[in-house]
């Protein structure tokens, strides 16, 4: 259930960027005198730094602090963050 319910919520965060994206993508390929311009850009850019934001995040918790530790460097002796 735990499962279905985080299915769910990250289809939904990355389907509203993407929406957003391809809608900018689709309303500048229409060609409207001054408002395919506006909203069109507009809607893309605004896709892609949502896309970018999702996709951070679930980066930040796929890999988040619990899957780092820290050890000395072998080189330099300071500390440093590596994978488990």
């Amino acid at each position: 259930m735990n499962y279905l319910r985080s299915l769910v919520r990250d289809s939904a965060r990355y389907l509203s960027p993407l929406v957003l994206f391809v809608g900018g993508v689709w309303i500048l390929s229409l060609r409207i005198p001054f408002w395919s311009l506006f909203l069109g850009i507009a809607a893309t850019q605004v896709g892609i730094v949502l896309i970018i934001l999702s996709f951070d995040n679930t980066a930040k918790q796929a890999f988040g602090k619990d899957a780092l530790h820290i050890v000395p460097c072998e080189v330099c002796g300071d500390p440093m963050a590596v994978s488990r």
